[in-house]
């Protein structure tokens, strides 16, 4: 396993992250910004404690799996 990844609701979730990851000493692999993996792709990586390594990312709207072939439901509750 290289990493576990969250995904944020929105973009501005992972800077409030990013700030919090800072404030507590988290070893930072890189800090918050865009990657071409998804249109609006925009995510940081750290490790935890042990060394694991976990990400959040954010995708806007419901990401690049939102086809008409292969539409994302929203999960109930």
């Amino acid at each position: 396993m290289h990493h576990v990844c969250f995904r944020a609701r929105e973009r501005e979730h992972i800077d409030e992250a990013f700030a919090f990851l800072q404030e507590v000493g988290a070893k930072i692999v890189h800090g918050p910004q865009d990657d071409a993996y998804a249109p609006g792709y925009y995510s940081i990586l750290f490790e935890d404690p042990d060394g694991v390594r976990l990400e959040i990312n954010h995708v806007p709207g419901r990401g690049v799996f939102d086809t008409p072939e292969q539409q994302v439901r929203a999960y109930p509750g």
